[in-house]
């Protein structure tokens, strides 16, 4: 595929190539964990006697109370969480893999060799990733924290 004649256009975009790649396997990723969220964020944040004991009845609360768009209310902001983490992680993963073979040849020819050099890129890339959208959780999850407070003291 490298080699074909699209190969000097993937190698002078590689950092566009990679980026929109893991924006939209993001996206993708957010639609379809979105009501999950919604759901997990709405147990673990209930405080007292919440109608929402379990994952099933909080998902039932939700899709009663606010209908089906009620399991995508925080999709923008979700994505605003979830976004810089998996471009950073691509990225990262792909210029540390791309170093390591550069600093040790020879890694590329053994198989746990290159598995190891996966393994240094991919934590390296977590770490890096966790750091970078941090801010974004710490947002969201005030966010979360502050408006289920709001509306504590609205309905008691």
């Amino acid at each position: 595929f490298l080699g074909g004649p699209g190969s000097s256009i993937v190698e002078s975009n590689t950092v566009s190539i990679i980026l929109l790649a893991s924006a939209g396997a993001q996206l993708v990723n957010c639609i379809v964990i979105c009501p999950w969220e919604a759901i997990r964020i709405r147990v673990m944040t209930q405080k007292g006697s919440y109608k929402a004991i379990s994952f099933v009845s909080a998902g039932k609360y939700i899709l009663e109370e606010m209908g089906f768009g009620g399991f995508y209310s925080g999709f923008s902001t979700l994505l605003f969480r979830e976004m810089p983490f998996a471009i950073t992680k691509f990225l990262v993963f792909d210029i540390v893999c791309q170093w390591l073979g550069l600093l040790f040849p020879l890694a590329k020819e053994s198989f746990s060799s290159s598995l190891i050099i996966s393994l240094i890129a991919g934590m390296a890339s977590g770490v890096v990733g966790a750091i970078v959208s941090n801010p974004a959780d710490v947002i969201l999850t005030r966010l979360t924290r502050d408006n289920n407070n709001e509306k504590e003291k609205i309905e008691w």
